[in-house]
């Protein structure tokens, strides 16, 4: 027997202690990607998402109308409407409908609500995910902050256990200055932690054992390290291959001063976080720290739009990617050198993804992902193919979880959006979601 249902459009607004509890944290990393495979997906029934059109993040193409056929969190299958339905599934019936790829959001602090009790801290979080879980974000990439209660949310979103993206996240690695200038920073990530140094905020000096740091990093689950600040070319280097090495993802910021963004390339950065950062590879000289180079230029220049070819073309060739952060260029007044920039690396054919820094938190009705895709489209010119790309299979790349996501094809993840109205179309009509399915389970935008 199959059962159907169709879905209309509601609007609505201690380092021993580490080294005690490391293999367990190691357990952890390599039982959580299990997790995610085989946790409540495993349990939904068999789904087909009957008669939508499925737009393909591969290829800037009209969409077409499919069955998906889920099972087991995966799409099994990608069916013309006339197809057979198999036996026992449940039908979703979307006919006139459109289907994008889960939204991933590549720049998120989730430990943004540090100064809070922890009840307050936990629960407005979890309201943070709540949200871009039912307006279509299906991943979200943690980019620095204090893990421990990161860590306890990650696992409870593989379980299904609240409503929330999958959480990837970076620990931060930076020079002694960064330490040095930002204190007030650097003790709200370490919050009576015991030690100098902790997984998710290591200081990195002439004689860090890199192999050593870069394990512990590895042992609480983290996809990737983050450079912050005070890193040179050849330490960022080292960092770099060392995380390579152990199968982590190298991030960073565009600039560390002293190294430059073209540097970095050099180095091995993967993804060049906030595009604004670009403009200090005109710069003449960033041996200093980072406050002191924003006070020895002038804002006149870190505003400027200086001609980054070179350096562009040398990111598309290395295969980088930007992790814009579009979105913020308001709150540091700087639009137009960012809207510039995004230009820029569209003409070059650099990879963007889109993030947003925790833009919005928990004031709007929709994610503040929504307002970084608008930016792309309304100001710096992307279709609305190439925006939704950005926060797609560009995130996922990013996220370096494009084996299984970011795209709709047989095998890959059941991540997916349904929208009312063609995101094509209008790129506004990201505001139509109707359903959010993740690994396969599925959240239904009016029961937000």
């Amino acid at each position: 027997m199959v059962t159907t249902m169709r879905i209309e459009h509601f609007s609505r607004a201690a380092k021993s202690l580490l080294f005690i509890c490391l293999p367990l944290f190691s357990c952890f990393a390599i039982a959580h990607q299990h997790t995610q495979e085989t946790s409540n997906s495993t349990l939904e029934p068999v789904r087909v998402l009957y008669g939508g059109y499925i737009i393909d993040m591969t290829a800037d193409k009209l969409p077409e109308p499919k069955n998906l056929v889920i099972e087991g969190g995966k799409i099994r299958r990608i069916l013309s409407p006339e197809s057979d339905i198999p036996e026992g599934a449940e039908v979703i019936d979307i006919s006139g409908q459109y289907v994008i790829p889960g939204l991933i959001d590549s720049h998120v602090h989730l430990d943004s609500f540090k100064n809070k009790p922890r009840t307050v801290r936990t629960q407005q979080t979890e309201d943070f995910l709540r949200l871009n879980l039912y307006g279509g974000v299906t991943s979200v990439r943690d980019m620095g902050g204090d893990l421990r209660l990161v860590m306890e949310l990650k696992r409870a979103a593989a379980l299904h256990e609240i409503p929330s993206p999958d959480i990837y996240y970076s620990s931060l690695v930076a020079g002694p200055q960064y330490f040095a200038e930002t204190p007030d920073r650097v003790e709200g990530m370490f919050r009576a932690w015991p030690q100098e140094n902790s997984p998710w905020q290591t200081k990195i000096e002439a004689d860090t054992d890199l192999v050593q740091a870069i394990a512990e990093i590895k042992g609480i689950g983290s996809s990737g390290i983050k450079m912050y600040a005070g890193l040179d070319r050849e330490t960022a280097a080292r960092l770099s291959a060392e995380a390579k090495r152990q199968g982590l993802r190298v991030w960073g910021h565009a600039a560390l001063m002293p190294a430059k963004p073209s540097e970095l390339v050099d180095a091995g950065l993967e993804v060049f976080s906030h595009i604004n950062l670009l403009v200090w590879e005109a710069a003449d000289d960033l041996s200093a720290s980072f406050l002191e180079n924003n006070k020895n230029y002038s804002l006149e220049f870190r505003k400027s739009v200086p001609d980054i070819s070179a350096l562009l073309k040398k990111m598309a060739q290395a295969g980088a990617i930007i992790d814009a952060t579009a979105v913020i260029a308001e709150n540091i007044n700087n639009e137009k050198q960012v809207i510039a920039f995004l230009k820029m690396a569209k003409a070059h054919n650099v990879k963007v993804c889109s993030g947003t820094d925790m833009h919005g938190l928990l004031n709007k009705d929709w994610p503040g992902l929504f307002d970084e895709i608008y930016f792309f489209v309304e100001k710096a010119g992307y279709s609305p193919w190439q925006a939704l790309q950005a926060a797609t299979l560009n995130g996922a790349a990013a996220t370096g979880v494009d084996h299984d996501r970011g795209t709709i094809e047989e095998g890959m993840r059941a991540d997916l959006v349904v929208l009312a109205n063609n995101p094509l179309e209008s790129i506004r009509n990201l505001e139509s979601v109707l359903l959010t399915l993740k690994s396969g389970v599925v959240y239904k935008r009016d029961d937000l």
